[in-house]
């Protein structure tokens, strides 16, 4: 009898810790999600574009004039358009963004986007799409919307002129040498556009929470 008494208190003692470790990690995982609730709560509670000090329809320059704001109104949506008004340097300047009130307004405009391009669309994901730029007759643009929460994320990403390009071969002032150039730097002037959109992928939240600290300072 003891021998069995020792056995049951052991399966007792096992099925015990087993409740306890379950208990632990659902009550983990209920306070990290609360947590993450409360995050995005204070992330949208926030009117970024209603409380910026600009009217509606109106647009002026952030500190130092590098960045260009507007603040639309888009059927009853409020959102900051930004674009970069000075020299790039950063794949971010090559950007541009559309900052709205909550993640819901911003899922909204990018809706409204995606039904506006779609016999245009070329591919997309869940919050995002690439699409050809309409009604262009000197080249093939391609640009992307990337919905981040609250931004929407805007870019060109790649730009391929139709002009045509030759040279004479018997003209004599036709370069002998072709000169390469750094194409992967966002501060040089052969910046390859096809670059924005993995750089997009790889970064869109701290893409998103840079120009809101740029623009809005939060």
């Amino acid at each position: 009898m003891g021998q069995k008494s020792r056995k049951k208190v052991c399966i007792l003692l096992v099925v015990g810790i087993v409740i306890s470790v379950a208990a632990m990690f659902w009550a983990t995982l209920t306070i990290l999600t609360f947590f993450a609730y409360k995050a995005e709560t204070r992330q949208t509670e926030y009117k970024y574009a209603s409380r910026y000090d600009l009217p509606i329809g109106g647009d002026g320059y952030t500190e130092g004039r590098k960045w260009h704001v507007y603040k639309k109104d888009e059927h009853g949506v409020i959102y900051l358009y930004v674009y970069h008004a000075g020299a790039k340097t950063t794949e971010t300047d090559y950007m541009q963004y559309m900052i709205f009130n909550s993640a819901k307004d911003a899922g909204k405009i990018f809706e409204n986007r995606y039904k506006q391009y779609n016999e245009e669309i070329l591919n997309e994901g869940e919050n995002w799409f690439r699409y050809n730029v309409p009604g262009v007759c000197d080249a093939y643009i391609e640009s992307m919307y990337y919905l981040e929460g609250n931004v929407i994320i805007c870019a060109d990403v790649s730009v391929t002129s139709t002009w045509a390009s030759y040279y004479d071969e018997d003209d004599d002032t036709s370069p002998s040498t072709t000169e390469t150039f750094d194409t992967t730097d966002p501060a040089g002037g052969h910046y390859d556009l096809n670059n924005l959109a993995p750089y997009i992928f790889a970064n869109a939240p701290s893409i998103r929470e840079f120009i809101l600290e740029e623009v809005c300072g939060s």
